[in-house]
């Protein structure tokens, strides 16, 4: 067991340190072949750090235009979204608007299919009734502009 918390540190350092081959310096001079391998090794060494340092950068590009994309469809969702929440407003209101005349067109209808039904009735229930020609005729001229507001509301919807 340890007797204090500095041995544990230098232990854990031994070990790690235990992997790594040391040298003599004066071995290492008097010694072609050994300084040939530790050369090469470098060499080597520098190689594999140009090459992580080639890749680090290509990641680093790829980082930045992957944000960039992302960037791009951010605002693009963010843009197809405004444009939406316009459109629905747009609808909204138009439909807050053609309520009213839909219903009061739909009255009107009825109105006229009661006028026309009735004034039948009454011009072939008498023969002289002047009163069912007269109903007759105001049901078809209401008929008439009714059918082409309609329309004229319809055109001036595709404008």
């Amino acid at each position: 067991m340890p007797s204090t918390a500095d041995d544990q540190p230098k232990r854990n350092t031994r070990k790690l340190n235990a992997s790594i081959p040391v040298f003599d310096l004066d071995e290492c001079l008097h010694n072609p072949a050994l300084l040939k391998r530790l050369d090469e090794e470098r060499k080597a060494a520098h190689v594999r750090g140009n090459a992580l340092e080639n890749q680090l950068k290509k990641l680093k590009d790829q980082l930045k235009k992957t944000e960039n994309q992302l960037r791009t469809k951010d605002l693009a969702a963010w843009k197809a979204e405004l444009e939406l929440k316009l459109v629905n407003e747009k609808l909204d209101h138009k439909e807050s608007e053609t309520l009213p005349k839909a219903i009061i067109r739909s009255v009107l209808l009825l109105i006229i299919t009661l006028l026309f039904g009735f004034g039948v009735n009454i011009a072939t229930s008498t023969t002289y009734g002047w009163t069912g020609w007269i109903m007759i005729a105001v049901a078809s001229i209401l008929h008439l502009v009714t059918f082409f507001n309609t329309l004229s509301l319809k055109a001036g919807k595709k404008d």
